[in-house]
């Protein structure tokens, strides 16, 4: 449960890594005498997998080659053969989360390495990588289970490219390159490696799994897998003595087995297991029922009465809120208030929290355990308490147990939810709404007693029908049953299934119609969309004039209309459904996504009206009978039109093929029937979650068999050019992928549409204030912010804007909290707090935030007859405890009121989530912010594109850009403009470029007077050109959070001067300053790419020519040894370390204060794995403007890694020689030419007379 709080907080794991000791470790090796197994060592094996896991965590956690990590957990593990394990669970920060196969494949590789360009990685792989042989090679191997398949499912399948699954892992990249190995006599290709990731697997030589996990579902798997817990083993204890009385039951015992590397483990007292954040357990008790311990001899009057005792962290909270200011003003809920106090176990009160975090955990509680349960419910809800009293106390009213609490404060679902919601909604006097209201609540809410609640609310919803005083009681009743078994129909149900007809009533349908081909009958042609057929363009008129003739004269057609938005197509199916219908005929429309339908007369989305599953497949087929209504109308209709058909995917429309084909008998395409599909291939694609280019496009209709049998039909004429010709042209350059780039590929646009800003919290502030200046100037009207919209890439982009724009909302906040219900009700204590974290894209989140006026989106297809399908948006009306009356603001329904209650959904089969469940909440959103994907097919009259970063699927920019009719209505936040160092020359502002950090120095005083703290770093850009950075004073706090070595950051506007010629670097002729009006960002990326810069190294048999000069130089070796730290004086020390390079010499160098201290003690740490390390100018020690770079990311690392490894008993032994002390084995003899007599050396000096003055 501690590790299942870390996922509540920051989310799913990220990576699962797993490191097994290696027995044949060199550090093991050495410590060896002659013919000794490691496995005779356990406290060497300790030790040293301690040391190796010091030194990942320091990789993972301190250099973040994955990226920044949020938190983690990791535990040893010991199996039987006693080598100890590793489990890491890592969760990285937001920025630097994994989404596509392509950011996989930077960190995992499931591959055998290219022997000719990296040997070392390839013996390695080999070594510790390679599973098995198993299966038909081997059925005898351990992995083998007793149906004759491998447990770890070895050999993997071959994959082209990674790939996203179901399961809590990818499928990695294994290409048939047809490279084998052979191994125990059997041929192994790249099926059989283990993930790894190259960098680890080369730095600690053993088996180094690493893991992606993908999906969210992994939780449960790996946080179970990690804490499995201990071995055991079963074993007997005989008595030899053959009279001895024989017990089987004390004979035979269970124990737990424990290796002696794991004994050695725990005596050297090494951590078995950590988690950080650490996880902070919040008792839980009711009220004068806390624990408390006491010695058994005291005396229990006194225990009873000591109020020390009676102290725990909950009697506390309440006393913090009750008396403490600062809590207070924090306003927290108990989970919460961890993070900002920390608890004296000792002295028994909570103190404000000065350094460090960590995450509060309620004990848990089970639902059948009652007033605990329920008050666990109340305290991770309710904020600030001050007693038990006040949590049962609501709006001034105390009631007498939490449960009720609970309930009045909305945090249980009440059993008699739907009477209460018609109570609310009867308040409002809309019968008609209330009939659909009680039919929507029939479907989705499964009412106990549809008959108690019908009798209860029966005059609220014959109110208009009881008006006429023409209609008997009866005849008022059978309208409303007839209304509301409509309703029903149009849901898929019948008003025959809830026995709400009384006995001996007749009531019979009297049309004989289901309702929903009531409304397709009764849709109002406008004048409008009958008067258009005069005005189409010559294209359209075309199109109009072949699809009609097909229509009536009952000849199949299957049409395409393409054309790039603004040409009309909207206009155009509208024609044609209106001459449809106005000749008596059925005509259906359908779009892809509900906003899309939202815009057609009697519009329904594709997927609703020919019942085709969400998540379809290849040969997947829609849901209807031959013998329903639905089909009846579908064979019925003239004509079908599906707009927005390249969104979807190739199989649900080969699904209406089938359909279609199936229903009408025949072989023809579609049935035979005229079918007019619509779209820009220039939108967006079909979404394929996590799914990869060629799935995306594998996916498209273009791809169908279907595609090559459409008749195509171009428009051309664009109807908006009138409006804004330069603006028209500039969406088909986007969508043609003809507009002009940069250098980095990112669309230019014109700088009218560019939004400038200084960081990510003024750009998203500027653009609010564009799109809804009514939040600044509350003098403006709200209404003016319907049809308008800030678009953006992802769902949690569009979440954080929604959240800033209610807050910003005028207006009184409401709160709604969903019930969240695992569907297994054992598993409800223990997922509870993880379910209310999670959001998925189709379901509304848990906590709902609204205000009266505030747009939203529906999620569901409530009532699609009504409007109310998934995509409609609304207008909030009023809001009530369980019933929000809002008004339909688009489409042929616009202004019509409606009443939305909860109902309870479940996310969709492909989302992997640790445990089913559902929630129960309102199915809807904000939208003052939506995804752009939504957004195609409508039409909005101010947009504000939010592009935090590039968009990631094909057409989103010309989708975001086109949902505007001209260029002055739309701004945009882009991607910045990213310069190369060379660009910024002196004077240059407003600039920003993505540097890496090569060297980070130290805090250090300057030479000249008067004196001025100053730092020092080094950054190069990608293209590897390199800059000397500095700050000073005061802004050295600012920065030094930042510029972490090898990391990449943006840095925009520093000030750019001329460099000294001292601390020039490469050919760059400026150097930066850092001040107030620089910004530092950090980068997000799971690993920093190797450093581009190139350093000119010199040899160490070169290094005497910097003797007694100015000369400086750069130098590469591995550290083999550093001496012992030397006090020269109180305010100075240094340290001797031996370097050894490439021509194997060994130099002795020394570091000085603090190179010594940060540098200098890092190095003797890591010291047992050679650090490489790269010293920039000096001339054997360091001096004020040197840089050490410990383990720098190189290209040619591994390479040379693997030299020193080849090489490591020849430098033992040089090293053991003290070679390095040697003048002969470091400096070349001299010339000949060179060598002079003392007594010419000393005649070279000038004679000075000296004269002594007494």
């Amino acid at each position: 449960m501690d590790a299942m709080t870390l996922v509540q907080k920051y989310g799913k794991p990220d990576i699962f890594l797993t490191m097994t000791c290696n027995p044949n470790w060199p550090e093991i090796k050495e410590q060896l005498i002659d013919k000794e197994e490691a496995q005779n060592r356990p406290d060497l094996l300790a030790r040293v997998f301690h040391a190796k896991l010091e030194q990942l965590k320091d990789e993972l956690l301190k250099k973040c080659i994955f990226g920044e990590v949020a938190a983690y957990t990791y535990v040893i593990e010991y199996q039987k053969r006693g080598l100890p394990h590793a489990h890491f669970l890592l969760i990285l920060k937001s920025k630097f989360k994994m989404y596509t196969p392509e950011e996989y494949d930077k960190i995992v590789c499931a591959e055998i390495p290219n022997k000719e360009k990296n040997e070392h990685l390839y013996n390695l792989v080999i070594k510790h990588m390679l599973h098995g042989p198993c299966g038909s090679l081997d059925p005898t191997n351990v992995c083998m289970r007793k149906n004759g398949t491998c447990k770890n499912n070895f050999p993997k399948n071959f994959c082209e490219e990674t790939i996203q699954t179901l399961n809590a892992y990818p499928e990695y990249r294994r290409r048939d390159d047809g490279v084998q190995i052979k191994i125990k006599s059997a041929l192994l290709d790249n099926r059989w490696v283990v993930p790894y990731n190259p960098y680890l697997l080369a730095k600690f030589d053993c088996h180094l799994n690493v893991e992606i996990c993908s999906t969210i579902k992994a939780v449960k798997y790996i946080y179970k897998y990690i804490y499995k817990g201990h071995d055991r083993t079963s074993f007997s204890v005989v008595n030899n003595k053959s009279d001895s009385e024989i017990d089987e039951i004390k004979q035979y015992v269970s124990a737990r087995w424990v290796s002696p590397p794991e004994a050695a483990w725990r005596i050297f007292r090494f951590c078995m297991s950590e988690i950080k954040p650490p996880i902070i357990h919040l008792q839980l008790h009711l009220e004068n029922y806390q624990p408390m311990t006491f010695k058994k001899t005291a005396n229990l009057q006194n225990v009873v009465n000591n109020y020390h005792l009676k102290k725990t962290m909950l009697t506390e909270f309440f006393y913090m809120n009750r008396t403490d200011k600062a809590a207070q003003d924090l306003n927290c809920t108990y989970v919460e208030f961890p993070d900002h106090f920390v608890w004296l176990p000792k002295q028994k009160y909570w103190k404000l929290r000065e350094r460090g975090e960590s995450i509060g955990r309620i004990m848990t509680a089970h639902p059948s355990e009652g007033e605990r349960y329920y008050l666990r419910l109340l305290l991770s809800k309710v904020r600030c308490p001050i007693s038990f009293d006040d949590l049962r106390t609501f709006n001034g009213v105390q009631v007498e147990t939490f449960q009720e609490a609970a309930l009045i404060r909305g945090l249980l679902q009440n059993d008699n939810s739907q009477e209460i919601c018609l109570q609310e909604a009867s308040l409002f006097h809309m019968p008609y709404e209330m009939r659909r209201l009680f039919a929507t609540l029939l479907v989705y809410s499964c009412s106990n007693d549809p008959k108690a609640l019908w009798q209860n609310f029966e005059s609220s919803m014959s109110e208009d029908f009881a008006k006429c005083s023409a209609m008997t009681s009866a005849q008022v009743k059978r309208n409303v049953l007839q209304q509301i078994d409509g309703f029903l129909q149009s849901m898929g149900k019948g008003i025959h299934s809830y026995n709400l007809i009384p006995t001996g009533f007749s009531y019979e349908n009297i049309e004989n119609e289901t309702r929903e081909l009531r409304a397709e009958r009764n849709i109002i042609i406008s004048e409008i969309d009958l008067n258009s057929i005069e005005l189409l363009n010559e294209k359209q008129k075309k199109a109009f004039v072949v699809i009609s003739e097909r229509i009536y004269s009952d000849r199949p057609g299957v049409f395409f209309i393409d054309g790039p938005c603004g040409t009309g197509k909207t206009f155009l199916y509208r024609a044609l459904l209106a001459d449809v219908r106005s000749k008596g005929y059925l005509a259906l429309a359908t779009a892809t996504s509900g906003i899309a339908a939202s815009i057609l007369p009697g519009g329904r989305t594709a997927h609703s009206r020919f019942k085709i599953p969400i998540d379809i497949f290849d040969g997947a087929t829609c849901r209807v009978s031959k013998q329903t209504s639905l089909a009846a109308m579908i064979k019925e209709a003239k004509l079908i039109i599906w707009d927005e058909a390249p969104m979807a995917k190739k199989a649900a429309i080969e699904a209406l093929d089938d359909l279609l084909r199936d229903l009408m008998n025949s072989e023809e395409i579609f049935g035979g029937k005229v079918v007019v599909l619509g779209g820009d291939f220039r939108q967006t694609l079909p979404v394929i979650r996590k799914g990869t280019k060629t799935e995306m496009i594998n996916a498209c209709l273009i791809n169908s068999p279907l595609w090559h049998k459409l008749e195509k039909l171009q428009l051309t004429e664009n109807m908006r050019a009138k409006l804004d010709p330069s603006f028209t042209q500039f969406l088909l350059k986007i969508g043609d992928g003809t507009q002009e780039t940069d250098k980095n590929a990112i669309v230019k646009l014109p700088s009218s549409i560019i939004v400038n800003y200084n960081n990510e919290t003024d750009a998203i502030e500027k653009l609010i204030n564009i799109v809804y200046p009514e939040f600044k100037d509350p003098s403006k009207k709200l209404h003016c912010s319907q049809n308008r919209a800030i678009l953006t890439a992802k769902n949690n982009f569009v979440d954080e804007i929604n959240d800033q724009l209610i807050k910003k909302f005028p207006g009184d906040l409401t709160e709604y909290l969903s019930y969240d219900e695992t569907l297994n009700e054992n598993h409800q204590s223990e997922y509870i707090d993880l379910l209310n974290t999670l959001t998925p894209s189709n379901l509304p989140p848990h906590r709902l935030l609204l205000k009266s006026n505030a747009p939203i989106i529906l999620l569901r297809n409530l009532d699609p007859t009504e409007g109310l399908c998934n995509g409609t948006r609304l207008i909030i009306k009023s809001l009530t405890k369980n019933v929000i009356c809002a008004k339909i603001a688009v489409g042929d329904f616009c202004g019509k009121e409606v009443f939305i209650h909860r109902i309870s959904l479940q996310p969709p089969s492909d989302e992997q989530y640790p445990v089913p469940y559902k929630r129960t909440q309102f199915s809807i959103r904000l939208c003052f912010a939506m995804t752009i994907n939504k957004a195609q097919g409508q039409t909005l009259d101010f947009v504000g594109i939010y592009l935090k970063e590039p968009v990631f699927s094909y057409g989103q920019l010309y989708v975001a850009l086109s949902r505007a009719k001209t260029a002055s209505a739309v701004k945009a936040i882009m991607p910045r403009h990213i310069s190369s160092v060379l660009d910024i020359q002196k004077g240059a502002e407003k600039w920003t470029v993505l540097a890496q950090v090569v060297h980070r120095g130290h805090g250090q005083f300057t030479r000249e007077v008067p004196l001025r703290r100053i730092m020092r770093f080094l950054l190069t850009d990608s293209e590897g050109t390199k800059v000397s950075v500095v700050t000073y004073e005061q802004h050295i706090k600012v920065f030094s959070k930042f510029l972490q070595p090898y990391q990449r950051y943006y840095v925009s506007n520093a000030i750019v001067v001329p460099a000294d010629p001292t601390y020039r670097v490469g050919t760059y002729e400026c150097s930066w300053i850092l001040n107030y009006k620089t910004l530092i960002e950090n980068y997000a990326e799971p690993v920093p790419p190797m450093l581009p810069c190139i350093f000119e190294l010199a040899n160490f048999s070169d290094l005497h020519k910097c003797a007694d000069s100015d000369n400086l130089c750069n130098i590469r070796g591995f550290v083999i040894q550093a001496l012992p730290v030397k006090q020269i004086d109180p305010d100075s020390s240094s340290r001797d370390i031996i370097v050894v390079n490439e021509e194997k010499k060994l130099m002795l160098m020394t570091l000085w204060n603090e190179f010594e201290y940060h540098e200098g003690s890092k190095i003797a740490d890591m010291i047992s794995t050679a650090p490489l390390i790269i010293a920039l100018p000096l001339s054997f020690t360091t001096r004020y403007s040197s840089g050490i770079l410990i383990n720098p990311p190189l290209p040619d690392d591994l390479s040379f890694r693997e030299w020193f490894s080849l090489n490591k008993e020849e430098i033992r032994n040089l090293l053991d020689a003290k070679t390095y002390n040697d003048a002969s084995c470091l400096l070349p003899p001299p010339n000949e030419e060179d060598i002079k007599a003392i007594s010419n050396f000393q005649a070279s000096f000038p004679v000075v007379s000296a004269i002594l003055l007494f």
